[in-house]
């Protein structure tokens, strides 16, 4: 008891003693603490002179080119084509679908993953049900086992067609 009584003194001690007003200057190896001279401690810069009046009106907060809104995604959002398709999130659009290899399925539960590569690449894309793939945004209607069905709209009419790409062996 008497222990504890003598370490919570000496703490409190200590606290009193480490307090002071300014913290004491960082001393490197070899060099002496000085302490700051009042004229390099506080300097206030002097005011700028305002500069010209800005006017805006309602033509500056439209979103154009030279503006946009920040918080509306912009990265891979493409116009509708001309059947009228938005296809912002289709995945290996650079190539058709008959460049396409189906490299790979996995899983056959409830959403399989099919996997594609395309011809000049190295590099798996995994796709699902309902996403866009291919220069034609085809849809991807169902994986099977040994294929994947994909829905394309036929340019110029409102007719969907079905194409099957079976999966590469090799």
């Amino acid at each position: 008891m008497r222990v504890k009584a003598l370490v919570i003194i000496a703490v409190a001690v200590s606290l009193l003693l480490g307090c002071e007003d300014a913290p004491p200057p960082i001393q490197g190896p070899g060099t002496r603490a000085e302490a700051p001279s009042p004229e390099r401690t506080t300097h206030t810069p002097e005011p700028a002179a305002p500069g010209p009046q800005l006017t805006l009106d309602e033509a500056d907060f439209k979103e154009g080119e030279a503006s946009r809104d920040p918080f509306r995604r912009q990265l891979g959002q493409a116009p509708p084509d001309e059947r009228g398709i938005r296809c912002e999130k289709g995945k290996l659009r650079q190539y058709g679908l008959d460049e396409l290899k189906l490299t790979g399925i996995v899983g056959g539960g409830a959403r399989p993953l099919a996997m594609f590569r395309g011809p000049s690449t190295d590099a798996v894309t995994t796709v699902k049900r309902g996403d866009r793939i291919g220069k034609t945004c085809g849809q991807i209607k169902a994986i099977l086992r040994d294929k994947v069905i994909v829905t394309i709209q036929v340019a110029g009419s409102n007719k969907r067609a079905e194409r099957v790409i079976p999966l590469h062996t090799s």
